[in-house]
């Protein structure tokens, strides 16, 4: 059977994509070049990235995922700032961070627990829950990052934007020259 690209994500409620559209808008008016924006229907709160995965493994992550969701119960999260990964002054990822939320660490703790069994090694660096808007390329060069840095500083600031996650997906992801494809496979509720 072939292999499948896939990730287990959180989908966003339309009032976050909204508030995510106009923050990249926002951004691009500082002329940021170098950075590929993520289109908004594809952003989503990536709780584990599975790779490349057997297809006959598909029923056991679902089957994984339902024993899981059954332990939680729907919880809200909230978007927080802006930021960059590694740091502003050599930015490769843009992102919205979401606030601390205990029980969304013990959601992605025993998703990643409870799915290494199954061949998927766990990650190594800590959790940090945010929404990907856009990657920096890797030729960008000082001018360019200092432009990104300055950008994220200037940001107008965003109101204060909750949902609730009551459900986890399993997405296909497609790497098209266009960019992604995310088809969600599967979803399982939360509902203790």
């Amino acid at each position: 059977m072939p292999n499948i690209r896939s990730f287990i994500a959180i989908e966003l409620a339309p009032p976050i994509q909204q508030i995510l559209e106009e923050t990249i808008t926002a951004l691009k008016k500082f002329d940021l070049n170098s950075v590929r924006w993520v289109p908004v229907h594809n952003i989503h709160l990536t709780l584990k990235f599975l790779g490349d995965t057997p297809e006959a493994k598909i029923p056991a992550i679902k089957q994984v995922l339902q024993t899981i969701t059954q332990n939680y119960s729907p919880f809200e999260i909230e978007i927080a700032t802006i930021g960059a990964f590694p740091n502003l002054r050599h930015p490769r990822v843009v992102w919205v961070g979401i606030k601390n939320q205990p029980i969304l660490t013990s959601l992605q703790s025993t998703i990643e627990t409870m799915i290494c069994p199954l061949g998927f090694p766990k990650e190594e660096r800590a959790f940090s829950p945010h929404l990907t808007l856009g990657r920096n390329k890797e030729t960008a060069d000082t001018i360019q990052n200092q432009r990104i840095g300055h950008a994220i500083t200037a940001a107008p600031s965003f109101p204060p934007q909750s949902m609730i996650v009551d459900k986890v997906t399993l997405f296909k992801s497609d790497l098209r020259p266009s960019g992604s494809i995310y088809t969600p496979l599967f979803s399982t509720s939360l509902i203790k």
